[in-house]
């Protein structure tokens, strides 16, 4: 009764659920959603990073991309999306279509870094943070006096 897809589609939906019950961020649901595995093979086609782009701003980023058959026309349609939302980094179109895993980790980086998705602090959370000023130098100094005091 139950086939391989209907059972691989549950999973996804009980995966979903589980990211969005403890608060795991936009960015990292879409990019299980797509299926994205590693930064090479699964993502050198494009199509992964114009959906997440179109997920992440759709009012600026449009799925065009996915109508050009071209792989470096689409490459460089996808970093003009990326561009909008000012992280054409670390990224050209040929690194993108030869699907170099370390250039595409920096670019998803970069997009995470500036587009994470997550919903802003309230201010009854913002005192949770903690106190990280200083250098670590600093703070081991911190340490070792509370430590012997």
């Amino acid at each position: 009764m139950w086939n391989g897809l209907g059972t691989r589609l549950i999973l996804k939906q009980a995966e979903l659920f589980n990211c969005a019950k403890y608060s795991i961020p936009l960015f990292f649901i879409i990019l299980s959603a797509l299926s994205v595995n590693n930064f090479s093979s699964d993502v050198k086609d494009g199509e992964n990073y114009t959906i997440l782009l179109n997920q992440l701003a759709p009012d600026l980023c449009s799925k065009a991309p996915l109508r050009e058959n071209d792989l470096l026309t689409r490459a460089e349609q996808i970093l003009q999306n990326a561009e909008k939302l000012n992280c054409r980094k670390y990224l050209s179109p040929q690194s993108l279509v030869a699907g170099n895993p370390k250039l595409n980790l920096a670019f998803v980086a970069n997009l995470f870094n500036t587009h994470p998705g997550l919903d802003p602090l309230e201010e009854v959370e913002r005192p949770e943070l903690p106190d990280v000023e200083g250098d670590r130098e600093a703070r081991g100094k911190k340490r070792r006096e509370d430590m012997t005091a």
